[in-house]
């Protein structure tokens, strides 16, 4: 690989990390290239925003020189992957996880970093196991919604109640009379 090429790779892992919310190193070896061209294409059609690309350390050590992310260098040993996540962290994660899961152990987690805070393999793990990004927001929705719903629940169990006593009444007048 010429100098231009290295440099140009420098350039494009730097920006990749600029952008990126999450960032996950993992090993690959032993995994086929025909498996990773189809995760890599999973992860360009599905709604995460994320992208994972084979790194070269030296290269991938000089594009976080300087950057938040720079503690990840002390994992760069042997072959490694690198999973950029843009948008929604959890969804990227998750997606590592089920690949992961499928190969029954061949990649493992090394470390990661989220906006610049470094994580552990077993927050990465977490990270995974949280609920998705539609799930957190349906959640808070429902929690927001709810002293409104009991609210009006209560306002139309007062009618209720007063509609009762009224017709009792009624029924006690027409035994009556």
């Amino acid at each position: 690989m010429d100098r231009n090429t290295k440099e140009n790779l420098v350039a494009e892992f730097g920006d990749k990390l600029g952008r990126a919310k999450l960032a996950v190193l993992t090993t690959y070896r032993g995994v086929d290239v025909n498996t990773l061209v189809d995760f890599r294409k999973k992860l360009a059609t599905a709604e995460s925003s994320a992208e994972f690309r084979v790194v070269k350390n030296k290269l991938l050590k000089r594009a976080i020189e300087g950057t938040e992310y720079e503690g990840l260098s002390e994992h760069f040993t042997g072959p490694n992957a690198m999973l950029f996540g843009y948008d929604d962290v959890v969804s990227a994660a998750k997606s590592l996880k089920d690949f992961a899961k499928g190969l029954n152990g061949i990649i493992e987690v090394k470390a990661g970093a989220m906006d610049g805070k470094p994580l552990t393999a077993a927050q990465v793990d977490a990270l995974a196991s949280m609920p998705s990004k539609q799930a957190l927001q349906s959640q808070l929705l429902s929690v927001l919604q709810g002293p409104a719903r009991n609210f009006v629940g209560t306002l139309a169990a007062a009618n209720r109640q007063i509609v009762t006593v009224l017709a009792a009444y009624r029924d006690k007048l027409d035994e009556q009379g």
